[in-house]
């Protein structure tokens, strides 16, 4: 795997990114993933893991300890719906988001905007949790892709979400606005 991420190490340097670790979920594979983290820490690499941060505390202290940014996933904030759509718990998520952040960990948060999931008092709790966190170094709403639709199609799998509707732009730009009103730095995809 190092050869394979030395070799777009130009790349990384000229763009001044780095190496992320994303999945499914990274953290179910922390061992390794910890290796790794620290092999590329050795080389200078940046490191960025994309997690949901559903993990056991010390699992996410031990890959803390080698990433420099974490890209942290908050889908839902009513907890009967997070575990229903997600099938885990919603209170560890938080909980080791806080622990992160108290931790001084540099933490983006990113927010799927889901048709017919995510609706505005969603967007409203997210933006009340967001801003009396310590330190949030900003907020992503990522919108939910027509690519992931045209797959399931494609391969014959069934699609689950009720609506097939894009959410309109102008209530993007809306949550965008409020969670900008509670201090966020707010970016629309990414």
């Amino acid at each position: 795997l190092l050869g394979e991420i030395e070799r777009d190490r130009t790349f990384h340097e000229q763009s001044g990114g780095g190496v992320s670790f994303s999945g499914g979920e990274p953290l179910l594979q922390w061992k390794f993933l910890v290796d790794v983290l620290a092999a590329c820490g050795k080389r200078g690499m940046h490191r960025a893991v994309d997690t949901t941060g559903y993990c056991e505390p010390d699992v996410l202290d031990r890959v803390a300890a080698e990433t420099d940014l974490f890209l942290y996933d908050i889908k839902l904030m009513d907890p009967a719906q997070h575990r229903r759509l997600t099938g885990v718990p919603l209170e560890p998520i938080l909980d080791n988001l806080s622990r992160l952040l108290a931790a001084g960990a540099r933490v983006r948060i990113r927010v799927p905007l889901i048709p017919g999931v995510t609706s505005d008092e969603s967007i409203a709790r997210t933006a009340a949790l967001l801003a009396s966190l310590p330190e949030v170094d900003g907020v992503n709403l990522l919108p939910y892709h027509k690519p992931a639709r045209d797959k399931h199609r494609k391969f014959g799998m069934p699609w689950l979400l009720a609506s097939d509707d894009d959410i309109p732009q102008d209530r993007i730009d809306t949550w965008s606005g409020r969670m900008a009103d509670r201090g966020l730095k707010v970016a629309v995809g990414g």
